[in-house]
């Protein structure tokens, strides 16, 4: 009689744990008690490249880890390297610890020892900006942040607070607290 009795009871607590595991809509919870939220795929590796209408490259993003975020609708990314070409012979490389976007790829948030470098093939060196977050914004082809930021071209580096990069009109605007250094 008690191994009937054993048996129903591990048959349900078994139950119960298929039923716990399947529940799609369950948040998960880590083992120091804080609650995160469901994922959906992961990647590793990943690498994501998209295609202007005229069939040229026009986002390449590469990414060591990339986690969907179901109830946020984003995709988390880790050591994120961006390379975007908003115009014929103008190419920009981004890279950071992490990042976010959103399926599309229209924004790409980055984070942590933000890096961009490029411009134009012509420039003799590229420029350098540095940054600890910035927004990629692909649609107004726009790069934007306001935390603070280092350019550096060649020999001469400005600091400031805040930057708006109009990466089709080639022109970009530090915001507040600029300050330079240019050596000879």
């Amino acid at each position: 009689m008690i191994p009937r009795i054993l048996l129903l009871v591990a048959l349900i607590a078994l139950l119960a744990v298929i039923l716990r595991a399947s529940d799609d809509d369950a948040v998960l919870q880590d083992p120091s008690g804080t609650t995160s939220e469901q994922t959906g795929y992961y990647l590793r590796d990943a690498v994501v490249t998209e295609f202007g209408q005229d069939g040229s490259i026009r986002l390449e993003m590469a990414a060591r880890r990339a986690t969907e975020i179901v109830s946020e609708q984003t995709i988390a990314l880790e050591s994120v390297s961006v390379d975007y070409f908003a115009l014929p012979g103008q190419r920009w490389n981004l890279t950071a610890d992490a990042g976010s976007a959103r399926p599309g790829l229209n924004t790409v948030e980055l984070s942590g020892n933000v890096v961009m470098t490029g411009g134009k093939q012509t420039l003799p060196e590229p420029a350098v900006v540095r940054t600890e977050r910035l927004t990629l914004d692909v649609r107004s082809q726009q790069a934007l942040t306001d935390a603070p930021v280092t350019l550096g071209l060649g020999p001469y580096s400005l600091a400031s607070t805040g930057m708006r990069a109009d990466l089709k009109a080639e022109t970009l605007r530090l915001e507040s607290g600029v300050n330079g250094l240019f050596q000879p």
